[in-house]
């Protein structure tokens, strides 16, 4: 039998668990989906600090006079990453 779920477990500070408590309660949230949400969220902004890291050093590397071609399909699936993180 193949599972759908896996569990993920860490240790935190108590000072954030009462945080993340205390919204989960003022948002009438199961912690459950409080967490699944913040996750989301920083998965969306860590693919946006990959890519704009990504313009960042060929900014600079245009810059330096080291540039290269940029195919049509890269440009494509860029602006595609850009689309799914502001969605």
């Amino acid at each position: 039998m193949h599972k759908e779920t896996v569990r993920v477990s860490f240790d935190i500070p108590v000072d954030e668990h009462i945080l993340y408590k205390t919204e989960c309660v003022k948002s009438r949230v199961p912690i459950k989906n409080f967490m699944h949400n913040l996750v989301v969220m920083g998965m969306k902004e860590y693919r946006k600090a990959q890519l704009n890291e990504k313009l960042a050093k060929s900014i600079q590397q245009a810059k330096k006079g080291k540039t290269r071609v940029v195919s049509s399909q890269e440009l494509d699936q860029w602006e595609k990453d850009l689309e799914n993180d502001t969605e």
